[in-house]
């Protein structure tokens, strides 16, 4: 970046990063929000498809994302696991991406094991956009404990088809919600379960976060809208 001419970003957190911790000028650095696709909205028309997240209905939890160890998979488990323990519930966990680091998916299965809940919770691999608009549009609740993300797509997505949303506080992810979604620490698990059960409590908190989810999703711009401010800056004499 130090011998770039222009700078772009994602997430005004990597701006005033940039800005603030390296020293770069604010005329050679540009923001683009990341775009969000005009495919994903609403829909709650059954599908058919032999990935088991068709199964995922109104009492479920949704995780989408690849499986990377900063994802931080593991403690959304964990806490999964106590939030079943502490409460007579039905509700399924769909943990949905491509596999990218072999040796964190074989963990993470042996946590489910670990704590019987072969039954509760489904790592359905990759999914096609079918699939994840009615899985977000489905879900009770859309969790996303990740330790790091430049802007975080599948929360877009997510809003976009008006998912309520628990997300971690950390880096760009409060760039990209808003105040759309409730926050935790994601190094603090006891975080994560405390909101756990605060929200799935309370299906009026979980109405008011569908809308939030749906107006947040209508600040952001298109991909072509994106692309289009990409271009002008590139084209432009810079």
């Amino acid at each position: 970046a130090t011998t770039s001419n222009v700078v772009i970003h994602q997430a005004n957190y990597s701006k005033q990063l940039f800005q603030n911790n390296y020293n770069f000028k604010s005329t050679n650095q540009y923001l683009i929000e990341c775009g969000k696709d005009e495919y994903f909205r609403p829909d709650f028309k059954p599908i058919k498809t032999s990935n088991i997240i068709s199964k995922i209905c109104k009492n479920d939890l949704l995780y989408v994302s690849h499986i990377f160890p900063y994802k931080n998979i593991s403690m959304l488990i964990n806490a999964f696991a106590k939030y079943k323990t502490k409460n007579i519930t039905n509700s399924k966990l769909y943990i949905v991406g491509k596999i990218m680091n072999i040796k964190y998916y074989e963990s993470l299965k042996k946590i489910i094991k670990k704590n019987d809940l072969i039954d509760d919770i489904f790592l359905t691999g990759s999914s096609t956009k079918e699939e994840l608009k009615f899985a977000y549009s489905t879900c009770k609740l859309f969790v996303f404990p990740s330790l790091c993300e430049s802007s975080g797509y599948t929360l877009i997505e997510a809003m976009s088809c008006g998912a309520p949303i628990l997300a971690s506080d950390k880096t760009a992810i409060p760039d990209t919600c808003k105040n759309a979604a409730v926050y935790f620490d994601s190094h603090n698990e006891n975080q994560l379960l405390l909101n756990l059960n605060n929200l799935l409590s309370s299906n009026k908190k979980l109405e008011i976060m569908k809308k939030k989810s749906i107006e947040r999703a209508s600040e952001m711009i298109s991909y072509k809208t994106a692309n289009k401010i990409f271009l002008d800056i590139v084209e432009s004499d810079l």
